[in-house]
């Protein structure tokens, strides 16, 4: 009897021990309070631009926080796959879905899942509720050619506009206003402000590191009336062992370690400080910005915005007050 009851417990430690060895992904996680699901594959992560970056592709930065990430999830890999704005329409359309989306400003995204971040940025939530991270961002910033005045009324500016950028809403909702304005796409504007006549240029980060490679004395002040040059990523799926491991490569991407590492694209983290030399690059990482808008936002209202922001920066009130209330 003694004999049977000693064999019993010896089997009771070993099915324990191995429990603990073996079984310990299911135990639930404290922070999580749920069961770690088994995920084994591929998990999808579509980027997108909708603005220009520092230096280097942001997507390739993604990639190789995907890397880091893998080594601590073995049987996971993550896929990452530029888009354009209009490809990712189509994509969606035609039936195709991604596990993760990065985005910006103006791009069609829906079926988004809750998320919970520590980014603080109220841009990607609807009411209360989160549906996305800002993993970077940038900074409209005002350049002068030295030996000219930083007034607020300016008698010509030139303006780098993309396709979804909103340069004059922050121009003008830090309270500029331009005599005459000339908006040239970004691969051609900050070339026609250094070698032009024009001394007031309204351009972004990438200007400023553009700038850095010139010989030319120019003062950059950053624009903090408005920004919405964030990147944003969201989980798009439903699948509940995909979605735990998205929501931990999220969680990757904006710890600080992996954070302090935008210095590399020269862009700017939302909850980390990394360490710039360049005072004026420091500035814009410590920018505070009164206003943006939803990460949301239609294509078709970002160019409504690009009207009233152009019709303000001339020295509209009634186009500043519109894009005062369709900021928040």
């Amino acid at each position: 009897m003694k004999k049977s009851v000693y064999i019993l417990c010896a089997l009771t430690a070993c099915i324990m021990c191995f429990s603990f060895l073996f079984g310990v992904k299911k135990i639930p996680e404290k922070k999580q309070g749920v069961l770690i699901p088994k995920q084994e594959g591929i998990i999808t992560l579509w980027h997108v631009d909708t603005f220009e970056g520092g230096t280097g592709s942001r997507r390739r930065f993604l990639f190789n926080v995907a890397a880091g990430f893998e080594k601590r999830y073995k049987n996971v890999l993550i896929m990452v796959s530029n888009y354009t704005p209009d490809g990712i329409t189509e994509a969606l359309k035609s039936g195709l879905k991604p596990d993760m989306i990065s985005y910006g400003v103006g791009v069609d995204v829906n079926n988004l899942q809750t998320i919970s971040t520590d980014d603080n940025l109220k841009y990607s939530a609807v009411g209360k509720t989160k549906y996305g991270a800002c993993w970077c961002r940038g900074c409209y910033v005002l350049m002068v050619k030295e030996g000219y005045d930083n007034t607020e009324v300016l008698p010509e500016i030139i303006v780098s506009q993309g396709k979804y950028t909103q340069p004059l809403t922050a121009f003008a909702l830090s309270g500029y206003t331009a005599e005459k304005i000339k908006t040239v796409n970004p691969s051609d504007a900050f070339s026609e402000f250094i070698n032009g006549k024009t001394p007031y240029f309204v351009g972004t980060q990438r200007d400023v590191v553009r700038l850095s490679y010139k010989n030319v004395a120019v003062r950059v002040y950053p624009l903090l009336g408005y920004n919405d040059l964030y990147q944003y990523v969201s989980v798009v799926t439903e699948n509940d062992g995909k979605r735990y491991y998205c929501n931990k490569y999220i969680e990757y991407l904006l710890s600080d370690a992996v954070q302090k590492k935008l210095v590399s694209l020269n862009m700017f983290s939302q909850i980390s400080r990394a360490d710039y030399t360049d005072g004026i690059m420091t500035e814009m990482q410590n920018a505070v910005f009164e206003k943006g808008i939803s990460a949301y936002t239609f294509a078709g209202n970002v160019y409504e915005m690009q009207t009233q922001a152009l019709l303000a920066a001339a020295g509209d009130k009634t186009a500043l007050a519109k894009l005062q209330n369709s900021t928040f």
